[in-house]
């Protein structure tokens, strides 16, 4: 594991160097300053920085550690000790709130405190690292795939790069969507893309009202307007149809689904993706509860009352393919399915079993 230290005193944070690697083992711990840290940073790819705000004291100089930090969280992100005797410009930014964020004030014992923190953040690491893992593994197959025919298409040199580029990208997103071997079958959660990755309302999104309970299913709604209609550059709606959510238990009972194991297997709810007029929705923890969409109980709510933070509605997730699909297939079924007259059904049902129990001549012969 690297832990990279970016001060520009280094006899400040020698206590913490020392007691971090005196205490944790297989560690590879090195001290830069500010301007080596910002050159040095993506290149070096630390899993840890430690890093202080100021250069020199803070009443006297500029905040040169904030720039390193804009720099890990978005080329080389990796959890971060703000280590400083004045951090307040770095916990006064709303983003920095995060869990691979640790701040903690230089003084008496701050040493223990950082060693500490680096050990809570070793499986924060191993995450990052598996996951880095997978993804390289995935654009070098890529790369290896698309060169041969786009160096074989194209002879101009921004020809080829750009075919590079727009095939490799594409090949990537599909061999992450490809299930991993390591994996047997995708956790119900992993549906969700949390938070939304697209700027723009989508069908699938989930929502919940500002002012809801994020515990309580009937906070939330899903997005049942068509993507292409939500594009803000080419916006053709001002709202956007929602399906209203209820717990999952009532939508079950409303199905005459029990709630046995056996009985929501032998609906088929979950692997049909829904049933009757309800789509599942599992629960992703803190985020979503388990919840049932349903679609005829519906409402239509103004695009501008939609947004990340500060509007009425929040979009807590968006649902990835094929699950989306899967929803306004549903809605599909629900709205437009054709209404159909009175019939005399008893009469036909006794008609089929009549005709079932009686044998044609070829049978009777």
């Amino acid at each position: 594991m690297k832990v990279m230290f970016i001060d520009d005193n280094e006899e400040s944070v020698q206590d913490a160097m020392d007691e971090v690697s005196d205490n944790i083992g297989d560690v590879d711990l090195w001290i830069e300053n500010f301007g080596q840290g910002l050159e040095n940073i993506e290149v070096k790819s630390p899993n840890i920085v430690v890093l202080d705000v100021w250069e020199g004291k803070a009443e006297e100089s500029d905040p040169l550690g904030l720039g390193i930090m804009e720099l890990i969280w978005s080329r080389n992100f990796c959890p971060v000790i703000i280590y400083s005797a004045d951090s307040k410009i770095i916990s006064d930014i709303p983003e920095y709130d995060h869990p691979f964020i640790e701040i903690i004030a230089k003084g008496v014992g701050s040493d223990e405190k950082v060693r500490e923190a680096v050990e809570r953040f070793i499986p924060h690491v191993q995450a990052l690292q598996s996951s880095q893992s997978l993804v390289s593994r995935a654009f070098s197959h890529a790369m290896r795939d698309v060169a041969p025919d786009a160096i074989n298409t194209f002879s101009e040199t921004g020809e080829f790069v750009d075919a590079v580029v727009r095939g490799g990208r594409r090949r990537v997103a599909a061999l992450m969507d490809e299930a991993s071997p390591e994996v047997e079958a995708l956790a119900s959660w992993e549906q969700y893309l949390a938070p939304p990755v697209s700027q723009d309302i989508r069908l699938g999104d989930v929502l919940r009202s500002s002012q809801g309970d994020p515990d309580d299913p009937t906070a939330f709604r899903v997005v049942l307007t068509p993507s292409c209609d939500t594009v803000s550059t080419a916006l053709k709606v001002e709202s956007v149809l929602v399906a209203k959510c209820c717990k999952i238990g009532l939508a079950l009972h409303r199905c005459q689904i029990g709630l046995s194991e056996r009985s929501i297997k032998r609906s088929n709810i979950l692997t049909q993706g829904f049933y009757n007029v309800y789509v599942p929705f599992p629960k992703l923890p803190a985020k979503i509860p388990a919840m049932a969409a349903d679609l005829r109980d519906l409402e239509l709510i103004p695009v501008g009352a939609i947004g990340v933070e500060g509007e009425e509605f929040l979009r807590v997730a968006s649902v990835d393919s094929p699950f989306r699909e899967l929803i306004s297939w549903a809605y599909l079924q629900v709205a437009g399915r054709p209404g159909l007259p009175q019939r005399d059904l008893d009469g036909w049902i006794h008609d089929i079993i009549e005709a079932a129990n009686t044998p044609s001549e070829s049978e009777a012969n």
